[in-house]
């Protein structure tokens, strides 16, 4: 059962968080990705809509997470090994305007291996719908943008709301999947705590304390991650 309960104040509508990556993400061996999300509508159409995009250090795609035609994409873009097309994998999401709880292991090595998705706990088939990158995939270093992208695309954006977003540097286990998807806080686990690169709870950061839900926060607002280094700052309007 989930313990999932929305906190007083939600990351939701239209803006983009980005930052430079300060923490140190692996070049090698895996990385998970882990949060929930709430969307305004399904987006049963051809529009990416972007969960996260993660940079290596000279600003390159690594990856992209994203919705669209009701599937939630998971996309490649280096690959050491060789391939000049991206790769897309992708998986269906039934209920996506509800909140959702998503995991995605990442074999940082082979870009060419599909990743291990949990929806709401429960692994979920994943199916290759382009691509021929292979090898490893390269490091997050550069800049890392939750909610949209870093060319400030609007018709990117993610409408709906996002929380509880973490990553690890780790092969996150069907059994660890479940602990995470039934923790109010990520701060408490103990499994996996060690392993969380940056978290980020989007909206119960102290830096929000003085705003409510449906509030307008001023461009330019930073705010830190609950456990790493890497700080957020909001490009556009989002309470």
């Amino acid at each position: 059962k989930s313990l999932r309960k929305p906190p007083s104040r939600l990351i939701s509508q239209t803006g983009i968080f980005s930052g430079d990556v300060q923490s140190t993400y692996p070049s090698s061996g895996y990385l998970s990705i882990s949060f929930w999300a709430k969307l305004d509508h399904s987006y049963a159409d051809s529009d990416y809509k972007f969960v996260v995009e993660a940079d290596d250090n000279s600003n390159d795609n690594i990856l992209i997470i994203n919705f669209r035609n009701g599937n939630i994409v998971y996309r490649v873009f280096q690959g050491a090994g060789g391939g000049s097309t991206d790769n897309h994998f992708e998986a269906s999401v039934s209920n996506p305007t509800s909140w959702n709880h998503y995991v995605l292991v990442i074999n940082i090595d082979q870009a060419q291996t599909a990743p291990t998705i949990y929806i709401n706990k429960n692994a979920v088939s994943v199916t290759k719908t382009q691509g021929d990158r292979t090898g490893n995939i390269g490091q997050i270093a550069g800049q890392l943008s939750l909610m949209g992208n870093d060319t400030f695309q609007t018709i990117a954006e993610l409408q709906g709301s996002l929380q509880e977003f973490a990553f690890y540097n780790t092969e996150i286990s069907a059994v660890q999947a479940l602990s995470i998807y039934q923790s109010i806080d990520l701060t408490v686990a103990s499994t996996y705590k060690s392993n969380i690169i940056d978290y980020w709870r989007l909206g119960e950061e102290a830096e929000f304390d003085s705003y409510n839900y449906g509030d307008s926060v001023a461009d330019g607002l930073s705010f830190n991650a609950t456990i790493g280094s890497t700080v957020l700052t909001i490009d556009q309007n989002m309470l």
